[in-house]
């Protein structure tokens, strides 16, 4: 199982409510005291020419992890990454933050396409069915050279599963299929697959359907726009010739079509915000990816090219309403080509990538400060990187650097073109047989950031004279201790973005795009895992302060950086083998947000804190394998909250966090053949 981060809150942490905390501690404790111990993993940073993210402060969650947690949508597979927070609302509108920074500030892929950024910020920034991916990392702050383009913050890199993850060995066809049913809203769930291998090629064809209502939160309300619609289609050839050759082409789309709110992460006080009307969102990705599954001393490759659609269309549901009907297409091609070179000490990699993004923007009605039409921008990047991971003995090391092109033509015909040096560097040291101190440093060009593009059906942006490329520093140290059957660790992580994008609104209303003032994200992250023959039990937590320019206050505004605060997750397995069952039980814990007077008085209300359970239970009838029945329950005792990074309460604009889903129960069956 993959070693989780956790982070200790502070000491005026509001206490974990007892009964919570027993409920999710009760399985832990059936463990016999007798049990044989079971010997974890050693993770140090750099291990056999890889960087290990999670030994930094990163998470990943892999495919055991995803089986184990059934993740319904994007919430649900970060729910135990108290560094990664995700708004609530349907799965549309849900964004992520890592440390508190939204995820357009880190370099995102999905099988290696290049994922565009926000474009509105009312609604999600990546649409992807979990039940496609075999797995998730995230490498947050100092990212390596390798991971991309403007990986201001670090990478969030998904990956989906292909005909070999499915086939068991000397299997020719298979097929599997998941269903299951949930209550509030969650309704009918649909995953079938079909796979298979006959020689040097392998295929796969999977489908997936999410057909649910609107749920209600904890207090019993419904919760307008929010039920599942999703549907998914996921399509993959594979060649793999014996001299390890591997061709790959994946096509992939997701689909929401229904009505929503216009403002869907968050639930305003009446009105047209708070009135459901048709919207779609297609995200539609095709990649052609060729590696080696024997890779030689001079010789492991890697090439990808990629196509990406992202789509946002609101008809024009009510005349003259140019605040909130637009159209929004966002298509980008690029492509990644390197080699790693292995050598004593470990591996080095040389590459270059290269993407060419467009967006066109359609208002529907003529006003004053937005007249009909269309708005397009476009941007082209090329880059050169290199980075070397090596160990010498004790001695860890993980650097690297690379040199990037980047130019945009803006909406108001003004053309933008630069270019800068991006470096990183990852030193770490055991400390005998048990310990490993690690310290690491990166500043990162970012180009002209590309803003929500969904801002502009509202008017049009002019470029101040004085328009500059932003950049990205990242320092993060810690340490980590282990033993056979443990693991912990501690970190201190400082991530500062300067002259990011802004939109501003000058007193003429008169739109500008500007270089914004710095963003900050600092603080500790502390994780443990302990585990038994049968009993895995890992706690994480995150405590992250966030500032904008000079002054220690940011205004929760729902921009590139939320202030999330302190988060923690508790989680605890147990298996019975007796009973071919898997027991589970997660906690989550956000603790109080306060403010700053300033930020009061502009009209933000704290945000209170929040304590969570879910549990789990995973069965396998007369010990069979290609049959598992589950059944679970979310917010087990109804709490009504919302998650950290969502808007939270406005006095002044009367703006309502949108509310979480109140207790829901699933049931599932997945079936392989």
């Amino acid at each position: 199982m993959a070693l989780r981060r956790f982070q200790l809150p502070r000491s005026t942490m509001k206490p974990f409510h007892p009964n919570t905390l027993c409920a999710a501690m009760a399985l832990a404790l059936s463990t016999p005291l007798w049990a044989q111990e079971r010997h974890l993993e050693q993770v140090t940073v750099i291990a056999n020419g890889e960087e290990q993210v999670e030994a930094t402060g990163g998470a990943v969650v892999t495919r055991e992890d995803l089986e184990r947690l059934q993740p319904r949508d994007t919430a649900g597979i970060f729910q135990r990454e108290s560094g990664v927070s995700v708004s609530g609302g349907a799965q549309v509108a849900q964004r992520v933050y890592v440390l508190g920074f939204e995820q357009s500030m880190l370099a995102v892929t999905i099988d290696g396409a290049r994922q565009p950024g926000t474009a509105w910020h009312h609604a999600g920034n990546i649409l992807v069915d979990p039940s496609f991916l075999k797995r998730v990392e995230v490498e947050a702050g100092a990212a390596a050279a390798d991971a991309g383009f403007a990986a201001a913050v670090g990478a969030v890199r998904y990956e989906t599963v292909n005909a070999l993850d499915l086939l068991q060995p000397g299997q020719a066809l298979g097929a599997r299929a998941r269903l299951g049913y949930g209550s509030n809203g969650t309704g009918f769930t649909t995953n079938l697959s079909a796979y298979g291998k006959s020689g040097a090629v392998d295929w796969l064809v999977m489908g997936a359907r999410q057909n649910g209502s609107d749920y209600h939160d904890g207090s019993g309300a419904t919760v307008l726009g929010t039920a599942p619609k999703l549907t998914s289609g996921l399509a993959k050839l594979g060649l793999q010739q014996p001299e390890g050759h591997r061709y790959e082409l994946t096509l992939e789309q997701n689909r929401d079509d229904t009505e929503r709110t216009t403002r869907m992460n968050m639930d305003s006080t009446g009105g047209r915000a708070n009135t459901p009307y048709p919207l779609k969102l297609v995200r539609s990705t095709a990649t052609v990816r060729y590696t080696t599954t024997q890779p030689g001393g001079n010789y492991d490759p890697e090439l990808v090219l990629w196509y990406n659609q992202s789509d946002m269309e609101r008809p024009n549901a009510m005349a003259g309403a140019n605040n909130t009907d637009f159209n929004n297409w966002d298509k980008a091609w690029g492509l990644k080509a390197q080699n790693s070179f292995r050598i004593d000490a470990g591996k080095v990699t040389v590459g270059v990538d290269a993407s060419h993004t467009s967006v066109d923007v359609e208002r529907y009605d003529d006003g004053v400060n937005a007249p009909k039409g269309h708005i397009r921008e476009h941007d082209s990047q090329q880059g050169l990187y290199g980075q070397a991971r090596l160990r010498f003995g004790a001695l860890g090391l993980s650097a690297g650097a690379r040199y990037d092109r980047h130019a945009m033509t803006l909406q108001d015909g003004a053309k933008a073109s630069d270019g800068g040096l991006s470096g990183n560097a990852t030193l770490s040291y055991l400390l005998g047989e048990h310990a490993e101190a690690y310290v690491a440093a990166s500043r990162t060009f970012l180009g002209y950031q590309w803003s929500q593009t969904g801002y502009y059906h509202a008017r049009n942006y002019a470029t101040a004279a004085d328009y500059a490329p932003a950049t990205a520093h990242n320092r993060k140290l810690g340490l980590n201790v282990f033993g056979e059957q443990w693991k912990a660790g501690i970190g201190y992580f400082d991530t500062r973005l300067l002259a990011p994008t802004v939109l501003s609104v000058e007193a003429s209303n008169r739109g500008l795009r500007t270089n914004g003032p710095r963003l900050r994200s600092h603080g500790w992250m502390l994780h443990a895992l302990y585990q038994w023959q049968r009993t895995t039990l890992g706690l994480n937590a995150t405590l992250a302060r966030t500032s904008k320019g000079v002054p220690d206050t940011l205004e929760p505004d729902g921009g590139d950086l939320m202030p999330v605060g302190d988060t923690a997750t508790l989680f605890v397995e147990h298996q019975l083998p007796a009973w071919h069952t898997r027991l589970g039980a997660t906690l989550r814990y956000a603790g109080k947000q306060s403010y700053a007077d300033a930020v009061r008085a502009a009209g933000y209300v704290e945000q209170p804190s929040y304590t969570v359970v879910g549990l789990s239970a995973d069965w396998n009838p007369g010990g069979r394998k290609d049959l598992t029945l589950r059944l679970g329950v979310d917010n087990l005792f109804d709490r009504q909250y919302y998650n950290r990074g969502s808007y939270p309460r406005h006095q002044i604009r009367s703006v309502v966090p949108i509310p979480a889903v109140g207790r829901s129960v699933q049931v599932g069956v997945t079936w392989t053949f």
